[in-house]
């Protein structure tokens, strides 16, 4: 049986692979430089994020093949310590998060493809979100 969106039940609704359409990666950062560091690297990649109501956060609009190397990207400026402070969560779609997503928020260091779908599997895996 298939849930709505096309999203078949042996991949979690929010997962990348089971987004490959459109959708937004919300991102909560442990300290204000955290999200400065982020901000500046997104301006430079031409990306407008929209910061979270109290500013510790932000919602990147993105499609669902290039969260996983865009997750890479972001963790890659930031401090081992920043990256596993940072929380982070995949909703496909337009929609806002609700209750049942908060038990997939992870950390940024943490946030990796399925096992199912392996480097080489995905003909986006090159490419940058940049």
């Amino acid at each position: 049986m298939k849930p709505a969106h096309g999203i078949s039940s042996a991949e979690p609704e929010g997962s990348p692979a089971a987004a490959g359409g459109p959708g937004h990666f919300y991102l909560w950062f442990p300290l204000r430089h955290t999200l400065s560091l982020v901000l500046r690297e997104l301006g430079a990649a031409r990306r407008e994020p929209r910061v979270l109501p109290g500013g510790d956060g932000l919602i990147v609009a993105l499609d669902g093949h290039d969260v996983e190397s865009f997750a890479s990207r972001i963790a890659q400026v930031l401090s081992p310590e920043e990256t596993a402070g940072t929380r982070v969560l995949w909703v496909a779609g337009h929609r806002e998060p609700g209750l049942a997503d908060f038990q997939r928020v992870s950390s940024l260091g943490q946030f990796r493809r399925p096992p199912e779908q392996q480097p080489g599997q995905d003909a986006d895996e090159g490419k940058t979100p940049f």
